[in-house]
């Protein structure tokens, strides 16, 4: 693995080039965090875990947030408010320039089970 956070995507691609066209797989430098909100007047269940239906997966090894994060700066995790009311996931996507250009992605739906809040 090359460690790219200090790298614009010029650099990269110059440096991919002067590699010889090799494959390789990079760790994109940003941490992606979407946000999910459960819809009005409900709120996550406090039980069951966000599950993931994969369609695809670019690399396949990429790790999901499939467990809860235990400190601000981890990742791979998944984070409830105190409300429960959103969810936000904090993951990287790994890249390599054979496999998407400069970017892996993920493309499914994340199951979660709502509560009506009373």
């Amino acid at each position: 693995m090359i460690d790219v956070s200090d790298k614009s995507e010029p650099e990269l691609f110059t440096d991919f080039l002067a590699s010889g066209l090799k494959d390789y797989q990079i760790r994109y430098p940003k941490v992606f965090t979407p946000t999910l909100t459960a819809a009005q007047n409900y709120r996550f269940d406090s039980v069951e875990p966000p599950r993931f239906a994969l369609d695809s997966l670019n690399p396949p090894e990429t790790p999901l947030p499939t467990r809860p994060c235990n400190a601000e700066n981890e990742v791979d995790c998944y984070a409830f408010t105190n409300d429960r009311r959103s969810v936000t996931f904090r993951l990287r996507l790994f890249a390599g320039w054979q496999l998407d250009a400069t970017r892996g992605w993920i493309h499914g739906d994340i199951l979660m089970r709502e509560l009506l809040d009373r």
